[in-house]
């Protein structure tokens, strides 16, 4: 008990730091479709999921420790969201056990831009002066493997190494950046801690100019207040401090009622963002289609620019 509390404290400590440190570094990175959030299940409790229990095969975007929990032999499970300013965003994940060996995964990330209408100065002397040309596309892309492994029945440790590469026109720019994080239980009832680095690699170039990788670290903390995580019933709360390399310092609170492994309720508050703040969504598990699928929705606020809605199709075997 005194071990849970002591890590308990330094992680609210840690996070009351982070968030009285101001920094300006906006737009200072690239290949920020990588901050979006993946994981439906993680933005309906306020994307504070770097501690969550196994949540399924998306688990891979938010720390790839958690698959080191999993108890079915494979996962799968997609989702799909129309973004901020009509992009598309979708993603896909398959995660499978072999043996002691520990978890394999694949993921891919797919960011459409959409299309754009070409123009070209005619005159550089007279700026304005533009001849309409052939319309063109932009999008981003993500793809990678993953590996986790649980060494004891409360400890695991995973990464997640992903090609990037964005494009606009004829012009791109790709990279390689990796993922890790850990993930465990304090022996206090269900409580758990948890870290992740994700995105984190070499500077990288389009057209000649350098920019950073929007890397971030990630510090969490979650557990049960009714139940535990192996109960069909429970009500689970997560706290979860971001260190972005591009933006101040953030906090996500959550919260997730999941009553007899069939509904989930999710809800979830995000502090210090420019537009986002609150967040809730549900989850039906087990649905038999002929294999048992689980789905998920999402909602999130944002404020000024409208808000996004998130779907989440998965299958466990």
């Amino acid at each position: 008990m005194k071990r849970f509390i002591t890590v308990s404290l330094l992680v609210v400590l840690n996070c009351a730091f982070i968030l009285s440190q101001d920094f300006k570094k906006v737009g200072t990175t690239g290949y920020v479709f990588l901050e979006i959030p993946v994981s439906v299940k993680s933005s309906g409790v306020g994307d504070a999921g770097v501690a969550l229990f196994y949540t399924g095969a998306d688990a891979i975007f938010i720390n790839p420790a958690v698959t080191g929990f999993m108890s079915k032999r494979g996962a799968v499970n997609f989702t799909f969201t129309n973004w901020l300013a009509d992009t598309k965003h979708q993603s896909g994940a398959y995660t499978l056990r072999v043996g002691n060996l520990g978890v394999f995964g694949l993921g891919f990330i797919r960011m459409d831009f959409g299309t754009m209408q070409g123009a070209v100065n005619a005159n550089p002397d007279q700026p304005g002066n533009y001849i309409v040309t052939e319309p063109f596309s932009a999008n981003a892309l993500a793809f990678g493997v993953s590996y986790a492994k649980m060494l004891t029945d409360r400890f695991s440790f995973g990464g997640f190494v992903k090609y990037v590469r964005e494009k606009i026109w004829i012009y791109k720019s790709d990279n390689f950046v990796f993922d890790v994080g850990i993930l465990y239980f304090t022996g206090f009832r269900s409580f758990r801690i948890a870290g992740a680095i994700q995105n984190f690699g070499v500077d990288s170039k389009y057209i000649g100019d350098s920019f950073k990788m929007p890397s971030t670290f990630k510090l969490g903390i979650a557990g049960e207040i009714i139940g535990d995580h192996t109960t069909p019933t429970k009500l689970s709360l997560s706290i979860e401090a971001l260190h972005p390399s591009d933006s101040p310092e953030k906090l996500n609170f959550g919260v997730e009622y999941t009553y007899k492994n069939l509904l989930s309720l999710r809800g979830g508050y995000k502090l210090n963002y420019d537009e986002e703040n609150f967040t809730f969504g549900f989850g039906l598990s087990g649905l038999n289609i002929g294999i048992p699928v689980n789905l998920d929705f999402a909602y999130l606020n944002f404020n000024r620019l409208g808000s996004v809605v998130k779907f989440g199709l998965g299958v466990e075997f």
